[in-house]
């Protein structure tokens, strides 16, 4: 997962390269909405600071590569084992969240 959010954060900067605009300052711009259409759900009048936009935003993109590895490891279990080449079954914890049995 780790790997994962590094390859993004590196996907980010090469890409705000390529295309000539900071895309990090998109996904802060979108953070930032996103929290303050929280706070005012909460009530609060203050606004978001920047170290607190910051951290939504790593956050953010670590929750992303965490479900996207879920998500294409839990499709990967079941068709691979509908093929006939089953992969080695996930750990308790996880199986217990997907209340998966061995057959």
């Amino acid at each position: 997962m780790l790997l994962g959010s590094f390859g993004t954060f590196f996907q980010v900067w090469l890409l705000s390269i390529l295309v000539g605009e900071d895309l990090w300052l998109y996904i802060t711009i979108q953070i930032t909405r996103f929290a303050d259409w929280g706070f005012q759900k909460l009530g609060l009048l203050a606004q978001p600071g920047l170290h607190l936009i910051q951290t939504l935003a790593v956050f953010a993109v670590l929750l992303n590569n965490a479900v996207y590895l879920f998500v294409v490891h839990l499709v990967a279990l079941l068709l691979l084992n509908r093929l006939g080449n089953p992969i080695p079954p996930p750990p308790k914890w996880v199986q217990v969240l997907l209340d998966y049995e061995e057959d």
